[in-house]
């Protein structure tokens, strides 16, 4: 990848440096696997849409290591097609709750639920961007199976009755874990029901607040709601009819769908490119279809980012498309000092330093500056206020909305990726 020098040029170097120091290479199975964890200092697993965007970074300078990326976190793959949010490092306990806890053992070394579904257009950018397209061409053709199962996966047991919206069936599934828009489902598991065992779990093995900061993790009662809820997927046997039909917490998410429609889009030009027309048509299909449902859903009450699953999921009419606009650039909702930030700024959940409900989050500023294509100035614009806050501030987790400040944990790889991805894509 040839460099030119700009102000941008040393904070590049930087962000490879992460990616390459994050390297977690382990042996599963009887076969070696090479990923890139988040961070050494609490997530030592691999994370699925973590994973996908890595791999859409690394692409640039090492195209094994990003072919290397997805392999790895397809080996979690479940025989019903579901790819995990967590496939785990078998020797690492810092993070909670880890894999004993899931009782998936006959199913994965994983989780048992699953993330936005981020892997096709990640595997999609993989191959137009490589260099060595006899590697491109085998990768597709090794990756295109395991997509059309993950994909359906998605489509049977999340949209069994066919709205074109998924249903998540916990707030992690969402990849905004902590947002506000799940309060009103949360609540409604009363924390006299949680059994005690799984509040003593909780209180003793929880650890994300004794290595991070307090005031940005979830509350003490959401842990045990967040906790209770894999209680009761692992009582049902990780049965996914069983736990859409009986779980207290199964909601159609537009922005975990949003992501869904841009990824079926993608999978049918992945088919294109193969010449199975008729899976890349199926696929087509299936991304209108939930683009309707999201269009037909919009709300631009809403007070988290979920709002602009319209511009994610591309295909929003110009009225919306306006509304959207004026909300975005809107100095009192969501066009902050530093954009954009996850929640409001005039909501009465807003908090500037708690995940999901106020920080900045540069995957969400990527797949807006994705989706804004058409809006040349406002994407620039973004682009720009993106790049520049973690070359002054570096690669952290999340960032306040509000004075830039970073949050979370350092030397986070997700960041790293994405300043790659952003850069080399828009720069180079």
């Amino acid at each position: 990848m040839a460099l030119r020098k700009n102000k941008y040029s040393e904070t590049l170097v930087k962000a490879k440096k992460i990616l390459a120091d994050n390297i977690y290479t382990l042996s599963l199975r009887g076969k070696v696997y090479r990923r890139i964890i988040p961070s050494k200092s609490f997530y030592v697993h691999q994370w699925n849409w973590d994973s996908a965007t890595h791999a859409m970074a690394t692409v640039y300078f090492d195209e094994d290591l990003a072919l290397d990326e997805i392999r790895s976190l397809v080996s979690g793959q479940w025989k019903n097609g579901m790819i995990p949010h967590i496939v785990f490092n078998p020797k690492e306990k810092i993070y909670f709750p880890g894999p004993k806890f899931w009782g998936t053992d006959k199913f994965g070394f994983s989780s048992g639920i699953t993330q936005p579904p981020l892997l096709a257009i990640s595997i999609l950018h993989i191959y137009k961007t490589a260099k060595n397209r006899g590697k491109a061409q085998k990768f597709l053709e090794e990756m295109l199976p395991k997509l059309d199962k993950y994909h359906n996966y998605l489509k049977k047991y999340r949209d069994g009755e066919g709205s074109g919206l998924l249903t998540i069936i916990h707030p992690w599934e969402s990849g905004t874990d902590n947002s506000p828009r799940f309060d009103k489902y949360l609540l409604e598991i009363d924390l006299k029901d949680i059994p005690k065992e799984v509040i003593q779990i909780v209180r003793r093995f929880r650890t994300d607040i004794k290595i991070g900061e307090k005031t940005t993790r979830p509350l003490m009662e959401d842990y045990y709601r967040y906790i209770y809820l894999i209680f009761l997927y692992r009582n049902l046997g990780w049965n996914y009819r069983k736990i859409v039909a009986d779980s207290p917490f199964a909601i159609k998410d537009t922005f975990f769908s949003s992501i869904w429609a841009a990824s079926n889009l993608a999978l049918s030009d992945l088919f294109m490119l193969t010449g199975d027309k008729i899976k890349a048509k199926k696929f087509k299909i299936m991304a209108e279809q939930t683009r309707r449902a999201i269009k037909k859903s919009f709300d631009p009450k809403e007070e988290t980012i979920a709002l602009f699953a319209p511009i994610i999921a591309g295909g929003i009419d110009e009225e919306q498309f306006k509304i959207l606009m004026r909300i975005l650039k809107d100095r009192k909702r969501f066009w902050s000092k530093f954009p954009v930030p996850s929640t409001s700024l005039d909501s009465s959940n807003f908090d500037s330093f708690r995940y999901w409900r106020g920080p900045l989050w540069p995957i969400i500023n990527m797949l807006l500056i994705e989706g804004l294509t058409s809006q040349n100035k406002i994407q620039k614009e973004l682009l720009k206020k993106t790049l520049d806050l973690i070359k002054k501030k570096g690669f952290f987790e999340c960032y306040n909305s509000q004075n830039g400040n970073p949050a979370g944990f350092p030397n986070f790889s997700w960041t790293a990726a994405i300043f790659t991805y952003l850069y080399c894509k828009y720069y180079l």
